[in-house]
């Protein structure tokens, strides 16, 4: 008998609110970079098609553009689209999306499989004096249990997300399955070597390098802090690079700690590589992380990582005296120590570059893509 040919390519959304710079988008971007295009058709289904990541989306997947701003309005607009299109699955990023597409699905009367991510930790960042407060969080925490178990498969980013998901929703243990983000491109050695001009290296002066939203649970405050003990003792410089809310405080603050010629403030980077590879040590001052994948980034690059040990990303990726260096969370002089330490041990310094690009090599886009691909094919009834 002939053999039957294969299956059409699967017709799967990723549905987000817009593309703006942060973890959840840039992980769709890496799944749809990175899917095997004979099996699956992606749409990247958007509230609004904004943001300054939507140059990034890989040419061959199509764009829908929702054109909604509300809440009510996501959900009936969703619903409609579902409806009239039928996907096959649909996969969605985190708490008020995931709840939007559960309720447009119950509204559209199709039964597209659905497979909901968590990529923070709901319960420390309430808990947090640092993270920002929203009553729309207790809100859609309280539907969560009921919403989420329409769900086909949960997704936690972490072990540490996936059992606290599952602590929200009274599950049993393992429940929530942990996929890995696709982080590490193939290209990474490439992109990482793109120029870069830095002006103020030619001294030879050891640069340390910071990297994300500048909001207030990124804690780089208390890394300026850190930053004025290593001063005291070396010299050094420091790169924060991202934007956010906070930049104009940080730039104040680093001028109150008279350490302002020392720092610099570059700004959001499409391409963060060029800023791992040229520094001699990352640092994360985060208060809390889910999955704090700019560590795993800078390991691929052959930097070596220093990071608080916040709950509870940081300890998941980093083996310390291997791999990386955890200190006490929230502790400037303990961070400024954990500084100090690998800047000034060259065979420490070795030790955790080779260690990193080992553990970065578990994150591959190869290896974490293939995962979210067997689990579309189980829910799909197709060949993995």
């Amino acid at each position: 008998m002939p053999t039957p040919p294969p299956p059409a390519p699967a017709r799967v959304w990723f549905y987000l609110d817009r593309l703006e710079v942060g973890g959840a988008e840039r992980i769709v971007l890496n799944l749809l970079t990175g899917l095997t295009t004979s099996a699956w058709a992606p749409t990247l289904v958007l509230n609004q098609a904004k943001g300054a990541l939507l140059a990034d989306v890989p040419p061959s997947v199509p764009i829908c553009d929702l054109k909604v701003e509300s809440f009510v309005g996501a959900i009936l607009t969703l619903a409609r689209k579902i409806r009239r299109e039928r996907p096959a699955l649909i996969l969605s990023q985190r708490g008020y999306l995931n709840v939007i597409v559960v309720l447009a699905r119950l509204l559209s009367g199709r039964k597209p499989r659905l497979v909901l991510t968590e990529h923070s930790l709901l319960v420390q960042s309430q808990q947090n004096d640092r993270a920002p407060k929203r009553p729309i969080d207790r809100v859609l925490q309280g539907m969560m249990p009921a919403l989420y178990q329409v769900a086909d498969a949960l997704v936690g980013v972490s072990k540490g997300v996936a059992a606290e998901l599952e602590q929200i929703l009274g599950l049993p243990a393992g429940k929530v399955r942990v996929l890995y983000n696709p982080i590490v491109p193939a290209g990474v050695e490439a992109l990482s070597q793109e120029p870069l001009t830095l002006p103020w290296r030619a001294d030879g002066t050891p640069l340390i390098v910071a990297a994300g939203r500048l909001s207030p649970e990124k804690g780089f405050d208390m890394l300026l802090q850190a930053f004025v003990r290593v001063l005291e003792r070396r010299p050094a410089r420091l790169a924060i690079v991202g934007s956010g809310p906070e930049q104009p405080r940080l730039i104040a603050l680093a001028a109150e700690l008279g350490i302002a010629q020392h720092v610099h403030f570059p700004g959001f980077q499409g391409n963060i590589y060029p800023w791992l590879r040229n520094s001699d040590l990352f640092v994360l001052s985060s208060v809390v992380e889910s999955f704090p994948t700019v560590l795993i980034e800078a390991m691929a690059v052959g930097t070596p990582v220093v990071s608080f040990d916040c709950p509870r990303g940081p300890r998941e990726i980093i083996t310390p005296g291997q791999d990386g260096q955890l200190v006490p969370p929230e502790d400037p002089t303990a961070l400024a120590e954990g500084i100090l330490q690998v800047l000034g041990d060259p065979e420490l310094a070795s030790r955790l570059v080779a260690g990193g690009h080992r553990r970065a090599a578990n994150f591959t886009f190869p290896r974490t893509v293939a995962a979210y691909e067997r689990l579309f094919a189980s829910l799909l009834h197709r060949p993995a």
